[in-house]
């Protein structure tokens, strides 16, 4: 791994992040479901509620971070090149195969989370995608 270990998310930070990230789409989930969907035609509420899983995809593709790490100040990158990932990194390898399609395993979320101890900071999603986080503003 070429990133130097400074630069490096904490590990706070990464789980700040994460409970911002779940926090927020269980609000707009309640908010485009709960409430207001049974006041829209049938699947708008649906439709609304993809559309910003649709938008954080977007801004991880583009930006390397969810809304959750802009807010935490933390962002994806190549762990081989510093400067970012490519969206089959960050979309299809990390979130995609790595956090969803593995989920399915029992017990894998709890391993995957554990592996922020290592010196590296990578869980598992970061070592299938080749990735690692780092603070957003790089020292």
């Amino acid at each position: 791994m070429l990133v130097n270990p400074s630069m490096l998310a904490g590990r706070g930070e990464r789980l700040g992040a994460s409970l911002i990230d779940g926090v927020v789409t269980a609000v707009v989930g309640v908010l485009f479901i709960g409430i207001l969907g049974p006041n829209l035609p049938q699947p708008m509420g649906y439709l609304a509620f993809g559309a910003f899983l649709a938008y954080q995809l977007y801004l991880l593709a583009t930006k390397g971070q969810t809304i959750g790490k802009q807010l935490a100040g933390i962002r994806i990158v190549s762990a081989a090149d510093v400067h970012g990932t490519s969206p089959v990194q960050t979309v299809v390898l990390r979130t995609m195969v790595a956090q969803w399609l593995l989920s399915f395993i029992p017990f894998f979320g709890i391993v995957d989370t554990l592996f922020i101890f290592r010196d590296d900071r990578r869980c598992i999603h970061d070592l299938i995608a080749g990735t690692c986080v780092v603070q957003a503003v790089l020292p």
